[in-house]
């Protein structure tokens, strides 16, 4: 008896279950696995999984550990990265694999198609969004190679190079352009997939405001005099003496000394100068104090 009733549900789920497939099986023409075509939402998505596996990869790893801003014992970087995988072929796949994702699926092809799709929509959300995106990927890849291919990607298959400076006021141009639709509160399509920001307008603008900034910032000559300081947990204290001192880059005309105190707490983008402040007057006693006694402890009596 236990074995008949074994024998009648394994029956019934296999009746079941070939129920449950009729509607797929209908058309055995289409392979599943290999669509001609995507939505604008999974183009959305193989966008961001392309572009996070970009600035994960090789080259900004690389990069990392030759400007030294990567540390710490166990850290992924140093530990496994540098340890365990950097050799001879990690610049065949930084100029490989790193170098496709910019182009390939989830890179500028696809970036373009949804904008395509976007404008007949008229969304102007979607178009914002991917505007940053590709603003992103094209100011990354140009600041990493120098002149890349781009105006003739979609069009020859030995498409030439774009110059450096041609390419970043390309990117200032989209993220003002992003920054104009992301403002508008157009939107006609479903909310899109956005694994970063869940489709909120006013921080991709908040992006797209400070890739601006650091993409201007690649071309500027930042003319900062020589300084020295100390820091807390709390405070910057920065003395700009603005003497070049025989110092190799150094700016050559001497400038007027000038200091900067930043609360950390309630500046921690260090945008406001509190130096000359009174109600910071005893931070800057004690902190000028222990800039003096730093000096003194290294030898330093310029």
């Amino acid at each position: 008896m236990p074995r008949n009733m074994n024998v009648a549900l394994v029956s019934m789920g296999l009746l079941l279950g070939t129920m449950g497939c009729d509607s797929f099986l209908t058309d055995v023409s289409t392979d599943p696995n290999n669509p001609a075509k995507a939505t604008i939402q999974t183009l959305l998505v193989g966008v961001q999984g392309a572009q996070f596996a970009f600035q994960e990869g090789t080259v900004p790893m690389m990069l990392c550990e030759w400007m030294q801003a990567c540390g710490a014992t166990n850290g992924r970087y140093v530990e496994q990265a540098g340890r365990y995988d950097y050799g001879a072929g990690s610049n065949i796949a930084a100029n490989g694999t790193d170098w496709a994702l910019i182009y390939t699926g989830g890179g500028l092809i696809d970036m373009d198609t949804i904008a395509g799709m976007a404008r007949a929509a008229g969304d102007s959300l979607y178009l914002g969004i991917d505007l940053v995106w590709k603003a992103f990927a094209l100011g990354s890849a140009t600041s990493l190679w120098g002149s890349i291919p781009y105006s003739q990607i979609r069009t020859s298959r030995t498409p030439a190079l774009d110059p450096q400076l041609v390419l970043y006021d390309t990117v200032q141009a989209m993220l003002g352009h992003a920054i104009h639709l992301l403002g508008s509160g157009i939107t006609t399509l479903a909310a899109p997939p956005d694994l970063v920001f869940s489709g909120n307008a006013a921080k991709w603008t908040g992006v797209a405001n400070t890739l601006k900034a650091r993409y201007w910032m690649h071309l500027a000559d930042h003319g900062v005099p020589a300084h020295y300081g100390v820091r807390t947990t709390r405070y910057s204290l920065i003395y700009y003496y603005g003497q070049p001192l025989g110092m190799k880059g150094a700016l050559k005309k001497p400038t007027e000394p000038e200091w900067e105190l930043f609360d950390l707490q309630k500046d921690p983008q260090q945008m406001r100068n509190v130096y000359n402040d009174p109600a910071y007057g005893e931070t800057v006693r004690v902190l000028t104090a222990e800039l003096q006694r730093l000096r003194r402890e290294v030898g330093d009596d310029r």
